[in-house]
């Protein structure tokens, strides 16, 4: 028995002398790496001695947290520490309750003043089995719903769950001032590898953009390319379907207020723009983070770009099963029972083929029964929002769920058809914005025209022929002119405030006037899909003065991951936010001052934004070396051109009118452009 102690006490002195060397490493990923290499080691020994003799127990798990804390806020002295955990290997510290395991106890979150704070909302210190918790099956298992609705039991739980500084009010979705809520609504069912951890070149603030780490930018800053997004486009479909000889379809897309779709769709678009500033954006403020602050799509550019509605009805869809697509094919759009049934084996799931419904409803005439005519208006419809607002990357088909909003056409036009695009839009960015995502869907005539709109240097051709009246996604003309994507990348490192319309559409409110609900505070649907939508992180793109924001709204359940099929993010939706959208909008007092300049910040904006965020996409140490005096050389020509057309400066930076047009294109050729 006095051997087996021995060995015992042997054991313990191995455990101090190990816990000493971890000491003596200078990251915190590698110490968590050897905690996790030696937990096994400490578990045997820690229940050997619990089995044995009590008087030898030892807290193991409770020095491995104090060590990892007292590390990481830096607080305390090497020697004081080990001084700690001599103590308690020496078995004078008290009993271990549970098998250790690092980073799956009740964790404890350190809050930006340096405070360790428990679950329970104590101060450390006040009691330590407060937050000693052992694990079960049961409680690592965690239920999270997809896109499309249906639920998935993700066992994957990492080894290691780092929690990381966290500003007040983060998880309040309601207002700064309001009381704080637990954590537990996002740490309990969030999985721990979305978790970021500082590094070098990364945020300094980890408050906001807690998935960073799993993001495309930590692998480009490393030196891993991702290259090119593949894009998903169905413009090139369109025409493919012409109305022409179809007039009872085309009143019917008329009424449903989507006709601006069938022009507008770029038949193909730049990946390169898509690709750069698809890294540039962060899923939980849904905004591009650019060297000098945020922008993002809008509603009023939703608007103003498509001229489709922003305001309306939700759009809520619901999950079908096979059987219940196979019904509703037949009821709404009078195919066969036989021919529904192989439309649904052929695509596995409830979706249609976009050729499908071309080649069986394109040649229906304008003199066929009125019941044939709707069922052929419903496929239309269906064909165009497979097209245009919901592109998923199948690159063939659409949800069946979609024709139940177009059940009753008389009500089509009353769905707010451009809020959903965009909620649709902000998850594909997100899901685009992982190292492992290699593609882009959602509608992109809306990002590219939007991207054209705002940022000068990656325009495309202008189209002559447009005017104020039309959606202004006419205004450019797409161009198969495909960019180096890290000169484009760098290009959007050293972009400066001037160089941005940050209101591209402020003269031309008479045409475009903006909606109110554009200053909507909230969430945005498609569908499952819910997204939030944070005007007051971009108010100089309403000609406001940009301040701090408050934090953004925080999900239900979220885990981000690194790829498409692990990308699950929950937000709550109340409906009657949406239908009452005037008693939410932002409050005239939190939409700053009217900007005297374009650009304008308040004083600690910046300061503000450098620490939360990460500016700079392309490590300075692996630069292509794109050539600058190129650079140089456009932007001296865009400013003789405006010595030149002085009058019509204005006009030039944002303008529309076909002279203008033509006056710059004949003064390139001068100059030799």
């Amino acid at each position: 028995m006095e051997g087996k102690r021995g060995e015992e006490m042997g054991g313990s002195r191995r455990t101090e002398y190990r816990m000493r060397e971890i000491l003596n490493e200078s990251s915190v990923q590698e110490i968590r790496a050897d905690l996790r290499d030696c937990n096994m080691d400490f578990e045997i020994a820690n229940q050997r001695l619990l089995a044995q003799d009590d008087g030898l127990a030892v807290n193991c798990e409770d020095t491995l947290q104090e060590v990892e804390r007292k590390h990481i806020k830096g607080k305390e002295p090497i020697e004081k520490m080990q001084d700690i955990g001599t103590s308690d290997v020496s078995g004078h510290g008290s009993r271990t309750t549970g098998n250790l395991n690092v980073g799956h106890a009740d964790p404890v979150q350190i809050s930006s003043h340096g405070m360790a704070r428990t679950r329970g909302g104590g101060v450390e210190g006040a009691s330590p089995s407060s937050f000693r918790q052992r694990l079960t099956t049961s409680t690592r298992r965690r239920r999270v719903e997809g896109d499309d609705g249906r639920h998935v039991t993700d066992t994957s739980i990492p080894e290691s769950v780092t929690h990381i500084p966290e500003q007040p009010g983060t998880f309040d979705s309601s207002s700064p001032s309001a009381p704080e809520q637990p954590s537990t609504s996002v740490t309990e069912r969030s999985l721990g590898d979305d978790i970021t951890e500082p590094f070098l070149g990364g945020p300094e603030d980890l408050s906001i953009l807690k998935s960073f780490k799993n993001h495309v930018a930590v692998s480009i800053w490393a030196g891993e390319e991702r290259g090119v997004l593949k894009c998903n486009s169905h413009g090139q479909r369109i025409p493919d379907w012409p109305l022409a000889n179809q007039h009872r379809i085309r009143d019917a897309v008329a009424r449903s207020r989507l006709t601006p779709l069938i022009e507008c769709t770029y038949r193909f678009v730049n990946p390169t723009v898509v690709s750069a500033f698809s890294e540039r954006w962060q899923p939980e403020t849904n905004t591009f983070h650019l060297p000098f602050g945020e922008m993002t799509v809008t509603l009023d550019d939703v608007a103003t770009i498509l001229k489709i509605p922003v305001a309306g009805s939700p759009v809520s869809v619901p999950h079908l099963s096979g059987n219940e697509a196979r019904d509703l094919l037949c009821r709404l759009l009078g195919v066969s029972a036989v021919e529904a049934a192989r439309q649904i084996a052929e695509t596995r799931g409830p979706y249609v083929k976009l050729d499908w419904l071309r080649r069986t409803f394109m040649n229906i005439p304008d003199s066929a029964q009125d019941e044939e005519m709707y069922n052929a208006s419903r496929a239309y419809l269906l064909f165009l929002l497979g097209c245009t607002l919901f592109v998923d990357k199948s690159g063939t088909m659409i949800s069946v769920s979609y024709l139940a909003l177009l059940e009753d056409l008389s009500v089509s036009g009353t769905y707010a058809w451009g809020a959903a695009c965009l909620a649709y839009l902000y998850r594909q960015l997100g899901i685009a914005s992982r190292r492992d995502v290699k593609g882009i869907c959602g509608y992109l005539t809306l990002l590219e025209a939007w991207i054209y709109e705002h940022f000068p240097l990656t325009r495309s051709k202008h189209n002559l022929a447009y005017t104020d009246e039309l959606p202004r996604a006419h205004r450019w003309l797409p161009v198969r002119e495909y960019d180096s994507l890290q000169s484009l990348r760098e290009q959007l490192d050293d972009l400066t405030t001037d160089q941005v319309i940050w209101t591209p559409h402020e003269r031309h409110r008479a045409q475009h006037p903006l909606h109110e609900i554009a200053f909507f505070s909230g969430c945005l649907k498609c569908g499952s899909v819910i997204e939030p939508y944070h005007p007051e992180r971009v108010l100089r793109q309403f000609g406001h003065v940009q301040n701090i924001p408050p934090p953004p709204l925080s999900p239900v359940e979220v885990k981000r991951g690194t790829t498409t099929t692990t990308y699950k993010v929950i937000y709550d939706f109340i409906n009657d936010s949406w239908t009452r959208w005037d008693f939410h909008l932002l409050p005239a007092h939190r939409r700053g001052e009217r900007a005297l300049v374009p650009w304008e910040y308040s004083e600690d904006y910046l300061t503000w934004y450098q620490r939360i965020t990460h500016r700079v996409i392309q490590n300075p140490a692996n630069r292509s070396g794109f050539d600058r005096g190129d650079q140089d050389r456009v932007t001296m020509a865009d400013v003789l051109i405006r010595a030149a057309l002085s009058p019509l400066s204005h006009v030039i930076s944002g303008g529309s009118t076909q002279e203008v047009d033509a006056w710059r294109r004949v003064c390139l050729q001068i100059i030799g452009i």
